[in-house]
């Protein structure tokens, strides 16, 4: 984590493509990322835009009968409903609704817990850009007002398909994002958690959004109420992933720009077992990268040079959590010059 409180500018711009240049260090290509399932990211996530969202529900069910993989081992099933709805996000409230229209009209015209879902997953999105990304105390009235009022309308949606989407896992994902803003407190949380998680225990994407809410900001009373499940998870998990389930779990974390690894409970050194038994299972770009980025988090310096001096030179975008991709190559290419100084 030290690496990460220094100012980003630490080391200059000579500097950086200097050592750019000597390891020919380059960003993935979606290809790269996202393997066979890159232009069925691209396809998907213009759905909305193109006025195809009725392709969705076979593309959807689909993904879930295969319980397919994209290469760093999350399933597609639960990729692709992030790349319907959040690949194009507008970023002012004024084109909010343009972005809505195509969800609020697919869901009228064919309620489904399908339907329903998208169109809730969505209008989530809504309620983030109304109460906007200041602290509680700094948000206003009206902020507040636009953020419930979308929660409300989202919630209706799924309590109206909520009777035949027992069975349907895109229906309780969203549903559990959602029980985070009830009122049915930690329990509540759980509960709605485990709705989802029964119906396919390898879900990495799942166990990672699980780990960031039990964060004592949202709804974890310390930090062992996040180790804990993290360990649970590997251990329900050990036959696909190994350890792997607890350094995913910890990666999400090292992702969130407020948590301090100090401020966790992580094991450096079972998140390192853990990333070894994905690199494993999942050798690719992304595993590579989340590895350099989480051992950086918890400062294993020794590691992140090793990670680098072994080949890394690809960098992920998606790992690094940069603004844009040219800063996530700005941001690995430092971690490394730290991890090299300081090993």
């Amino acid at each position: 984590m030290r690496f990460f409180k220094r100012n980003r500018d630490a080391y200059n711009d000579k500097a950086r493509a200097k050592v750019i240049a000597q390891r020919g260090m380059r960003l993935a290509t979606d290809q790269e990322t996202f393997g066979e399932y890159a232009e069925l990211r691209d396809y998907v996530s213009t759905l909305a835009a193109t006025g195809k969202l009725e392709e969705f529900d076979a593309i959807y069910n689909q993904a879930w009968e295969s319980k397919a993989r994209i290469p760093d081992g999350r399933p597609v099933y639960s990729m692709i409903i992030s790349w319907v709805t959040s690949i194009h996000v507008p970023a002012e409230l004024e084109q909010m609704q343009d972005y809505l229209n195509p969800f609020a009209d697919r869901y009228r015209t064919a309620p489904s817990p399908i339907t329903g879902a998208l169109y809730a997953q969505a209008l989530q999105f809504l309620a983030g850009l109304e109460r906007g990304a200041a602290w509680a105390h700094q948000t206003s009235p009206s902020q507040w007002a636009g953020f419930v009022t979308a929660i409300s309308s989202a919630q209706v949606v799924l309590d109206e398909t909520r009777e035949a989407a027992q069975e349907s896992y895109i229906w309780h994902e969203v549903a559990y994002e959602f029980s985070l803003f009830t009122d049915g407190g930690r329990a509540g949380l759980d509960e709605a958690m485990e709705r989802a998680w029964r119906l396919d225990r390898n879900n990495l994407s799942l166990i990672a959004l699980h780990m960031q809410y039990l964060l004592p900001r949202w709804a974890g009373e310390n930090e062992q109420d996040a180790d804990q499940f993290a360990r649970q998870a590997a251990s329900l998990t050990a036959e696909e992933f190994g350890a792997g389930a607890y350094a995913v779990a910890y990666l999400n974390l090292a992702n969130y720009p407020q948590v301090d690894a100090e401020d966790t409970a992580a094991d450096p050194t079972l998140v390192y077992r853990g990333f070894i038994d994905m690199m494993e299972r999942f050798g690719c770009v992304r595993t590579h990268n989340d590895f350099a980025r989480t051992m950086s988090w918890l400062d294993q310096e020794q590691v992140v040079k090793d990670i680098f001096d072994g080949g890394l030179t690809i960098i992920d975008h998606g790992s690094w959590q940069g603004d844009s991709p040219e800063e996530s190559l700005e941001l690995a290419v430092r971690a490394y010059m730290y991890a090299n100084e300081n090993a």
